[in-house]
């Protein structure tokens, strides 16, 4: 009898230790997210301040693989334009930061994403204050051009320069062929001034013009000639892509590309914004379940705690009890 009634308190124990802890989960849970909300609701309201820009293909880009939307999107949010924009608007001095600093707040304001699947691209600036979110807004365009329009000219230098060398050095090669195809006709009477064009129907013109000549081309040898002629045509074939190349390196540079074409220019924003309150719900809510699961766990740790004392103190007086007593011995 005695045994049932130890157990059935145990078990009232046990259900009231439970429920305690349910409730402090639930009162962890609440407090959890009453605070979460609250500090939502009081974080600095912010401006935005968008441009809608579109970056255009360079035409000396042969393929894909060279040029890409998702490229310049990275390029716009990398360290090196964030420092083009921090330099154009003196960041530093402004903010009193050092420049990694401002590329830090900069890359944690700054949004770029796709206007409705579109090729046109949306440039965010979220900031405490209107005017500075429009002027970073605005400012990012103009270094990504100034940017592209630099890179380009030193690419388009660099290539003139190289081509200039490799049509040096073929013109070589074409002045060695055509000297050796003349040397050849020249061997048979053929001969050739330097004025004259070298081309495949040599020997065709001179049998019309020259007749009495005609004994002497006859006497060629063909296959040489064609093998000839061959190395000077595909040298002078290889010069002319060269000299087409160079010319429009030089076409490049005076014409110079757009990079980026702005369609919506961003303006002082008149009406703040808040934190994004979806997504701060979400937070308040996962960090007032683990505020509550910890005070659940606390409160069973206390409770078992406690009961551990309290068997302690039970023992300590049975035992005492079960001593005997000295003058019971006599």
């Amino acid at each position: 009898m005695w045994y049932h009634f130890a157990m059935s308190e145990e078990v009232i124990e046990k259900k009231e230790c439970g429920r305690t802890a349910l409730w402090m989960v639930l009162v962890g849970m609440a407090i959890g997210f009453a605070y979460s909300v609250v500090i939502l609701f009081l974080t600095p309201k912010k401006y935005e301040s968008s441009t809608i820009v579109e970056f255009c293909k360079p035409p000396e880009a042969a393929s894909e693989d060279e040029w890409s939307v998702a490229n310049e999107v990275a390029l716009i949010t990398s360290p090196k334009l964030l420092m083009e924009v921090n330099e154009a608007l003196n960041l530093c001095e402004q903010w009193q930061m050092d420049a990694d600093q401002v590329v830090m707040v900069l890359t944690a304001i700054t949004k770029v994403e796709a206007v409705d699947e579109s090729d046109f691209q949306k440039i965010t600036i979220r900031y405490a204050s209107p005017e500075i979110a429009k002027d970073i807004a605005c400012e990012f365009p103009k270094s990504y051009s100034r940017k592209k329009a630099a890179e380009r000219r030193q690419k388009l230098v660099w290539k003139k320069s190289n081509l200039e060398a490799q049509i040096i050095g073929r013109e070589d090669l074409v002045y060695d062929a055509g000297r050796s195809l003349r040397e050849l006709l020249g061997g048979v009477g053929l001969v050739l001034s330097s004025g004259d064009q070298l081309e495949r129907t040599t020997l065709a013109d001179f049998y019309q013009s020259h007749p009495e000549k005609k004994a002497a081309a006859q006497a060629v040898d063909l296959d040489q000639y064609n093998a000839a002629w061959r190395d000077y045509a595909s040298k002078q074939d290889t010069l002319k892509i060269l000299q087409k190349e160079r010319g429009k390196a030089i076409l490049g540079e005076t014409e110079p590309h757009v990079p980026l074409k702005v369609h919506g220019k961003a303006v002082r924003a008149k009406i703040a914004v808040f934190p994004n309150i979806t997504e701060g719900l979400y937070w308040g809510l996962l960090k007032g379940l683990i505020f509550g699961l910890v005070l659940g766990a606390l409160t069973l740790l206390f409770f078992k705690m406690k009961k551990g004392e309290e068997e302690e103190e039970e023992e300590v007086i049975d035992s005492r009890e079960r001593e005997p007593d000295p003058a019971d011995t006599w």
